[in-house]
């Protein structure tokens, strides 16, 4: 037999969540038959306002506050077992071997040696993850669900050889070092033998999440104030100078934002547990109107004359403006969903 294949696993499309590497995780999961509330309710997001003196501009970024080690979420609470490698000597054999063994496999690359993606493809360097599920000894192949780099960023099957495959780990270690230091490039999964109560692992994971965001409120509020003050520099600093190719650097924060605006819908979902329907459609309007702000950024990062500028940053400007009070009186809905949440949690009787 030369092809080998992890039946059962599926990608991951529910939502975008924080990274590449959730939806690998979250794949994970449910082929092991365990649940994602645990790893969707560890963490919640702000953002604040830093001023670069090197390129004269203020940033909008987003911060991760996590409620307890991802890892020790997968491991310690779902029963997930993780064989981590800093480098592989030899990834062609180590991947063979775990999907062989039925473990996937949550490998890093540079997408630059990715034919099926495109976008990057002999263009642009850029380190990514991906899941390995698949591989073929005869056709030298392996088959990976990741994410085509497209406008819905669908998760989607595809092949790498192992020639591009190689290419594109060595790759990554070259480039991305001092970043790789901190985490492992390869990381072969497999179930715990030890069951998991699903029902109390949910329940423990909407508290504590419920527990971290109120007592962050003030963190998370704060955010609001970050987006005030970068509202109120935007017309001023996104024209001094005008460049176009400053936009490219305001598209990549935005939508970064616009990513975790998503993220955090998909989590309302899990912690306020199906009801509050009216925050959760006032986020979803709060979400789209991130997403006109980065659609209009990026109008003008592709639109190459200068003298339209202007009538791209007074529109990205009011909009600014307006999303922060959009942000206050959401923030004051979803606070006091959570709150009732809360109360509702302890008025249930321990049995």
């Amino acid at each position: 037999m030369s092809r080998y294949e992890i039946a059962g696993i599926a990608p991951f499309n529910e939502s975008v969540f924080n990274n590449c590497t959730y939806p690998i995780r979250f794949s994970i999961l449910r082929h092991f038959g365990r649940i994602i509330d645990p790893l969707v309710l560890n963490e919640f997001h702000s953002f604040a306002c830093a001023h670069d003196p090197l390129l004269g501009r203020s940033l909008l970024f987003v911060n991760t506050h996590f409620v307890a080690s991802p890892d020790d979420v997968l491991s310690g609470v779902l029963g997930v077992t993780q064989e981590s490698k800093a480098t592989c000597a030899d990834v062609i054999g180590d991947l063979a071997a775990a999907i062989r063994g039925g473990r996937p496999v949550m490998l890093s690359i540079d997408r630059f040696y990715q034919p099926c993606v495109p976008q990057f493809f002999g263009r642009q360097h850029h380190l990514h993850s991906v899941l390995v599920h698949a591989c073929d000894d005869e056709a030298r192949t392996f088959g990976l669900f990741d994410d085509n780099a497209g406008r819905g960023q669908e998760i989607v099957a595809c092949t790498l050889s192992d020639d591009d495959l190689l290419r594109a780990y060595s790759s990554c270690q070259q480039l991305w070092r001092r970043q790789l230091d901190i985490q492992p490039t390869f990381v072969a999964f497999s179930a715990g033998a030890a069951p998991v109560d699903s029902l109390r692992a949910a329940a423990s994971a909407r508290a504590a999440f419920l527990e971290a965001s109120l007592r962050s409120r003030d963190v998370i509020a704060a955010a609001v104030d970050h987006l005030a003050m970068f509202a109120a520099r935007f017309a001023d600093e996104a024209l001094a100078p005008a460049s176009p190719e400053a936009f490219g650097l305001y598209y990549a924060f935005f939508k970064r934002i616009a990513e975790f605006k998503a993220t955090h819908q998909y989590q309302t979902r899990f912690a306020l547990d199906g009801g509050a329907a009216a925050v959760a459609a006032e986020g979803e309007a709060l979400l789209k109107e991130w997403n006109r702000v980065r659609v209009r950024v990026q109008r003008a990062t592709i639109d190459q004359r200068p003298e339209a500028l202007p009538a791209y940053v007074a529109d990205i400007s009011a909009r600014l403006r307006a999303l922060v009070g959009l942000e206050r009186r959401y923030q004051a809905s979803y606070f006091a969903a959570l709150e009732t949440a809360v109360n509702q949690i302890s008025a249930v009787p321990v049995t």
